[in-house]
């Protein structure tokens, strides 16, 4: 290879001596390579007991110190026969989460340690998840059965009867205590489950969905989130309680229309009443109930926020720059209650930051 014709001498050795450095290089890698494992196995529909086809696999891996899932492991693709196949997988315990239309997913949304959890959803998940060991240089094979979900569906449409196309629904599912009694619920304390789009006619159907107590709500645009019980407060939304192959129909949300009004003003310094061209602001119920909606100020530092309820409000800035002096602003928030005509004069006061 290294002859007179082709290569001098000196270039003979360089060429050498690169190989041998990427070789050397290398060697870290193979060895890593070479402690780790095979995963294979299928995955059928418990429903059908037809392979799932076509469903995405992954290996979330669990601390068996503290039952905590989450992080990433292996990932794969099933064939027509539900056949899988990862390599390359470090040793360790995992958990094989399944995603496929209409099917449960039982970590979908949950950052949650599993010890916190109540007795029964500890024994709900487990029962829904195939564990995995993989030893160094071994190959694992399992089978892997997925549950048919429950459905939530409905329609979405203002309060003259129109209906709202293209609006987001979300479905949580309620916590409960490690005593196994259902939490108020938090922010923390509910776990994302579901996610839809309406379509043309205000239809949408939410798929996929375990056992459990959900809310469900629509995210219009510019329009605070409205309830399942036709409520822009978490607190009074009906609850739905609904177990695994469930269907539940005519969940039906109104979004109100008529009645709304808008509020409008400007955001200005404290100090010397200049306004702000770069503000964010959010408008959020008093009640301590979830709901927001967001506008920014122009650049004269007017905002607007339209489709406001009558009701009371803190107006609150999160986020405010005043390009000139190269200053932000902060504000302690500003209560603002709405009842039955427009708001045009807010004045929004920000103190700017220490």
């Amino acid at each position: 290879m290294c002859s007179h014709r082709s290569l001098s001498s000196r270039n003979c050795r360089a060429f050498l001596l690169c190989t041998v450095i990427i070789v050397l290089a290398a060697l870290p890698l193979l060895a890593q390579y070479s402690d780790t494992g095979t995963v294979t196995g299928h995955v059928y529909c418990v429903d059908t007991q037809k392979p799932a086809r076509f469903a995405n696999v992954r290996l979330q891996p669990v601390d068996a110190q503290g039952g905590r899932f989450g992080g990433r492991g292996g990932f794969a693709t099933t064939g027509s026969d539900g056949f899988f196949r990862m390599t390359g997988v470090s040793p360790g315990d995992y958990y094989a989460d399944v995603m496929m239309p209409g099917y449960v997913q039982p970590l979908r949304g949950m950052s949650r340690d599993l010890q916190n959890l109540s007795a029964a959803d500890r024994d709900r998940i487990a029962a829904q998840l195939t564990r995995i060991s993989v030893a160094a240089n071994q190959a694992a094979n399992v089978q892997v059965m997925i549950y048919r979900g429950a459905t939530i569906s409905g329609t979405v449409s203002f309060d003259d009867g129109a209906p709202a196309a293209g609006v987001s629904i979300q479905a949580f599912v309620l916590a409960t205590s490690s005593t196994g009694t259902q939490t108020a619920g938090t922010t923390q304390q509910q776990s994302f489950a579901g996610f839809a789009q309406t379509d043309d006619r205000g239809q949408f159907r939410v798929t996929g969905l375990a056992d459990g107590t959900y809310v469900v709500f629509a995210v219009p645009h510019s329009i605070f989130p409205v309830y399942y019980g036709n409520t822009i407060e978490r607190s009074k939304a009906k609850k739905l309680d609904i177990h695994a192959g469930d269907e539940v129909p005519g969940t039906d949300i109104q979004v109100p229309a008529a009645g709304m009004h808008s509020v409008s003003g400007v955001v200005v310094s404290q100090q010397d009443g200049h306004a702000l061209s770069r503000a964010s602001l959010q408008l959020r119920l008093s009640s301590g109930d979830t709901g927001t909606i967001s506008a920014t100020t122009g650049s004269d530092g007017t905002f607007t926020f339209n489709a406001v309820p009558d009701g009371k409000f803190t107006v609150q800035l999160s986020n405010a720059y005043d390009p000139s002096t190269r200053v932000g602003y902060t504000s302690a928030g500003q209560p603002l209650e709405v009842n039955g005509t427009d708001v045009s004069d807010l004045v929004v006061n920000a103190a700017p930051q220490n």
